[in-house]
């Protein structure tokens, strides 16, 4: 869970709005390089979604997530203030929950917009997943938020999350750079638990089963 901020510092395990903008896809790609993460996801929501921010401001909710990201997701959230709890280390590898705090009505739509493939009118809050290779964009998938509390709020990206990071879990390191396959299992999986998503982009080549479990050195 990685923070992104619109104004003021953004701290030791964050990023400034204007650094992620400009520096988005090298960030993307040195968590690629460093392990760090298979696949990237990033949480949209505005002041209309209070649930989804309380979720997020939650540190106990906030550590849950982050433990459950891991190595597998670097998620990135968007918020509207500058609080960031205590972020847990292991092994001197941070784990994967980043916020981005930016105005969801200015900034962050121009990020988004300029990276991918979405309709203005993009109905949050959300999910964004998504895959980059060699600096580029190569695919994306997006899953819209339903739940209204904020328990269910956290139940329902709970949910999300762990599936995508279970999907990617067994990738044996040989696979890594795998980059269309990773993003295909993160996609099957979320179509397997019957998640509803839209895509923003066509990922190039559908693999096959026998290709699907290479991945896991079968």
């Amino acid at each position: 869970m990685i923070p992104i901020i619109s104004h003021g510092s953004a701290g030791e395990h964050g990023y400034n709005y204007g650094d992620f903008e400009q520096y988005f896809l090298d960030i993307c790609g040195s968590h690629r390089d460093e392990k760090r993460a298979l696949a990237f996801a990033l949480i949209l929501y505005d002041l209309r979604d209070p649930q989804i921010s309380k979720a997020l401001h939650d540190p106990d909710y906030w550590n849950a997530l982050d433990a459950i990201s891991s190595k597998y997701l670097s998620v990135f959230s968007f918020h509207t203030t500058t609080s960031i709890p205590e972020v847990r280390t292991r092994e001197r590898t941070f784990y994967q929950m980043s916020r981005v705090i930016a105005d969801q009505h200015e900034s962050g739509k121009t990020l988004i917009e300029k990276y991918f493939n979405l309709d203005r009118q993009l109905k949050l809050p959300a999910i964004l997943f998504f895959q980059v290779s060699n600096a580029e964009i190569i695919g994306s998938r997006l899953v819209q938020l339903q739940k209204k509390t904020t328990e269910e709020s956290f139940l329902e990206i709970k949910e999300i999350l762990t599936g995508s990071a279970e999907a990617v879990s067994e990738v044996t390191e040989e696979n890594y750079r795998n980059d269309h396959v990773i993003f295909q299992l993160i996609e099957n999986n979320l179509n397997d638990r019957g998640i509803i998503m839209f895509a923003s982009a066509i990922i190039n080549k559908a693999k096959s089963v026998k290709e699907l479990l290479s991945l896991f050195g079968a």
